[in-house]
C-alpha cells in the first residue's frame, strides 16, 4: 500500500508561520520548507540589497523588498518569500497587504545550506510560471547565479558574468564576482 504524503495547506502553513514568528518558512506545493540562513547567505543579501537599493533610489518606479510573503490567491498550496524582490507597480495594493496576492515582478532566492538545489530551481519555475519576469537563483558554494526570465533558457552565470536587471530594472548591471568576494 502507497502512503501519502500530507499536502499542507495555505491555512496549515500561515498557523506554523504565527507559531514560530522568529522562523521562516516557505510554501512549495504544499510542502513547508523552513529556511535557515547562513552567514554567506546573510552577508550576500545584504550586499544585494545594498546595490539594489542605491540603483532603486534613482529609478524612482516600484517598491523593493526584503522577505515579503507573496501568495497567489486561490492557491492553496504556495506561499513564498524571496530573500529580496521587486514590484513594479504596487498600485491597488494596501498598505497592509499580506500576503501579496501575486509573485513580484523580481525575486532573488539565495541558498541557504538547508536548501537543496532542486528546491530552488522548483521556486524560480513557480515565480516565473506565476508571472515573475526575472529571478535570480544564488548559489554562494559553487559561486554561481542562475537567471529565469519568461520563455528564456536559464542563463549561468560564473564568477566572470555580468547580472543585469534586464527590462524590469533596465540598466541595473553587477559583475558577479562583487557577490563572491573572495
Amino acid at each position: 500500500m502507497a502512503v501519502k504524503k500530507h499536502l499542507a495547506t495555505y491555512s496549515e502553513y500561515d498557523q506554523l508561520v504565527s507559531a514560530y514568528p522568529d522562523r521562516r518558512f516557505a510554501l512549495l506545493h504544499g510542502e513547508i520548507i523552513e529556511v535557515s540562513p547562513s552567514r554567506p547567505h546573510s552577508r550576500i543579501a545584504s550586499f544585494l540589497h545594498g546595490q539594489l537599493f542605491i540603483f532603486h533610489q534613482g529609478y524612482h518606479v516600484g517598491e523593493l523588498h526584503i522577505e515579503l510573503r507573496y501568495k497567489i490567491p486561490n492557491d492553496d498550496h504556495n506561499a513564498m518569500i524571496p530573500d529580496l524582490s521587486f514590484i513594479e507597480d504596487p498600485t491597488g495594493l494596501g498598505e497592509d497587504t499580506r500576503p501579496i496576492p501575486r509573485m513580484p515582478d523580481f525575486a532573488v532566492e539565495i541558498k541557504s545550506p538547508d536548501n537543496s538545489y532542486q528546491e530552488q530551481r522548483a521556486k524560480a519555475a513557480y515565480y516565473i510560471s506565476n508571472g515573475s519576469r526575472l529571478v535570480w537563483l544564488v548559489f554562494p558554494e559553487r559561486r554561481q547565479i542562475e537567471v529565469y526570465r519568461p520563455d528564456s533558457p536559464v542563463e549561468i552565470l560564473g564568477i566572470n558574468g555580468v547580472l543585469d536587471g534586464g527590462d524590469v530594472l533596465p540598466g541595473f548591471t553587477l559583475p558577479v564576482s562583487d557577490v563572491f568576494p573572495e
